[in-house]
């Protein structure tokens, strides 16, 4: 692939190279590759250069990395998804991001005594330690610390799914659920944004949804 890149420098001897030529090969592969691709050659090109020469000034401008669109679920996404795990140890989770706010970090250190009859008190995290080793840790910042009200309905249902796996096994169970019932892929952290936006339909204020 190497060999296929930045292909209009490839007969210039290196203490020949100008930014112009530089930049000029950069613009030609913009157009027929993404941002990304585009990078990583500079990437590879700029550390070979100076290997060579690091002094040499190979500064150019590049390509603007690619905003990812992000598909939020809908109510008919979120209702197909709740049917399916019904029952299902993915069930406590999706319901706790979906109808809480909840981070699956968050999530993973629950015990039974958050959980109250009016929703769900956040105080901890299960994140990794340097050992990549699961660990409980207490919130950065003080609005890590926080009650999240829950309905009836939703408690009942979760309060036998805590404590929940880790982070990795909720990501898991979460993808294999989505499959399964045939949705569009959409990352665990965006149950959070469909919540969010159902707080925005029943014109929630934005200070209160933040």
């Amino acid at each position: 692939a190497v060999e296929r890149d930045l292909v209009a420098i490839h007969d210039v001897r290196i203490r020949a190279l100008t930014k112009e030529m530089i930049q000029k090969a950069i613009d030609q592969e913009s157009k027929d590759h993404s941002p990304k691709t585009v990078r990583n050659m500079y990437a590879l090109f700029s550390a070979s250069v100076k290997m060579f020469d690091n002094k040499i000034d190979i500064s150019v401008n590049l390509p603007k990395k690619q905003r990812m669109s992000r598909y939020i679920p809908t109510d008919a996404d979120i209702k197909k998804l709740l049917k399916y795990v019904e029952g299902k140890p993915i069930e406590a989770p999706i319901l706790l991001a979906a109808t809480g706010s909840l981070r699956r970090s968050e999530i993973a250190a629950l015990n039974p005594e958050d959980l109250t009859d009016l929703g769900v008190i956040v105080n901890k995290a299960m994140v990794e330690d340097i050992n990549k080793q699961w660990v409980i840790k207490s919130p950065k910042t003080s609005a890590g610390y926080r009650f999240s009200p829950l309905p009836p309905n939703i408690i009942e249902r979760v309060r036998n799914g805590i404590p929940t796996p880790n982070p990795t096994i909720i990501y898991h169970q979460f993808s294999n659920a989505l499959k399964a019932c045939g949705l569009p892929h959409f990352r665990f952290h965006d149950l959070r944004h469909y919540y969010a936006s159902t707080l925005h339909a029943l014109n929630v204020p934005d200070k209160y949804i933040m």
